[in-house]
């Protein structure tokens, strides 16, 4: 997702700090925007560290379907060590906007790991393609309007995305 809105605002990310890699965006005065969304500036962050390791690093989302897009205002950890390592680095605060795409989960009793690390078929790349397009559609409707009811259309949306009648 952070490679997808990097592309789509020219925010090069290119300063590696706290393991992690960064890129700003800021507007200019001359009103030619580098690297913003609309006239707000941005910090990108990329975790470099592996998922898991200590908690710092993002975490897959195993509980949406592959290639579902959720947005939500504020949440817990949902035991996952990486995203409550960021929850004790924001001080406890849980009150931040999360955006997930779902990967689905293992088919019958297939090993977690070997799960996450093989790789997406074409329909599954297809749908993730789409998620990241509509996720790089809901952050720029957050950071412009904030989570006002315009933000749960991304969500409404996505409840029978790829569902087979």
């Amino acid at each position: 997702m952070v490679d997808r809105i990097a592309r789509d605002e020219g925010i090069t990310m290119n300063t590696i700090q706290s393991k992690s890699l960064l890129g700003v965006g800021l507007a200019d005065k001359s009103k030619l925007l580098f690297g913003s969304i609309g006239e707000v500036p941005i910090l990108l962050v990329k975790p470099q560290s592996y998922m898991n390791y200590c908690g710092e690093a993002i975490y897959d989302e195993m509980s949406l379907p592959n290639g579902v897009l959720r947005v939500q205002r504020k949440g817990g950890h949902g035991r996952h060590n990486g995203l409550q390592n960021v929850i004790e680095h924001l001080d406890g605060c849980r009150e931040f906007p999360r955006l997930s795409i779902g990967i689905g989960s293992p088919p019958g009793k297939m090993d977690t790991r070997a799960f996450l690390l093989q790789k997406f078929s074409s329909e599954e790349r297809l749908q993730i393609d789409t998620a990241l397009e509509q996720g790089v559609d809901a952050v720029r409707t957050l950071v412009l309007k904030g989570f006002s009811g315009n933000i749960e259309r991304f969500n409404l949306v996505q409840k029978y995305k790829f569902h087979r009648v």
